[in-house]
């Protein structure tokens, strides 16, 4: 998936993330580690009448900070995934690798209920095939905007709400160079 698909996902585990009153001074409002792991099979994958079965892991750290110039709270993700992806039918895999820093740049209070974030996603999106080698790339960073109604406490991160995805400000890199349209065609060529 590109780089700017990922981000309303991440953007909303990280509202959901919050569960904490936060005192007026505090500087990191909340950190933590996170880590999460699974498997299944993707039936059919890509209509290709293959069966392919998946791994991943995903485990990464977080952070709320109060900018000290307006006390709102600013978050940083990084994230680490790995994923493999291998086809039951003639056992040939393709592993994709994923390392992520999501950042909020700049938050502004609008005044009526809302906040604008700025966010900086930054991805080095690598995938190997079975013999180890470098077969697809996205590597880059986009910078959008999301706007979050703030739940009447703009300082308190606990109670916000995704309201909308405000679009792309600057993309930068390879961004979408391997998960574009073609991406089926990429992946079944290496596992096919």
């Amino acid at each position: 998936m590109k780089l700017r698909h990922r981000t309303p996902m991440a953007c909303a585990a990280a509202l959901l993330a919050m569960t904490v009153a936060v005192p007026a001074s505090a500087a990191p409002i909340e950190r933590g580690h996170f880590e999460d792991a699974g498997n299944g099979v993707i039936e059919d994958f890509c209509g290709s009448g293959d069966d392919v079965h998946f791994d991943f892991t995903n485990w990464g750290s977080f952070q709320y900070r109060t900018n000290p110039r307006g006390g709102l709270p600013y978050f940083r993700e990084n994230s680490h995934l790995t994923n493999t992806l291998t086809n039951l039918s003639n056992g040939k895999v393709v592993t994709h690798v994923l390392d992520l820093v999501h950042k909020d740049t700049q938050v502004t209070d609008n005044g009526d209920g809302t906040l604008t974030i700025r966010i900086r996603e930054t991805a080095g999106d690598r995938w190997f095939d079975s013999r180890g080698r470098l077969v697809l790339q996205d590597s880059g960073a986009v910078w959008f905007d999301i706007l979050v109604d703030n739940g009447g406490t703009p300082a308190d991160p606990s109670d916000d709400e995704f309201i909308d995805s405000l679009g792309d400000v600057k993309v930068v890199g390879q961004e979408g160079n391997a998960t574009d349209e073609n991406f089926c065609d990429k992946i079944l060529a290496i596992i096919g």
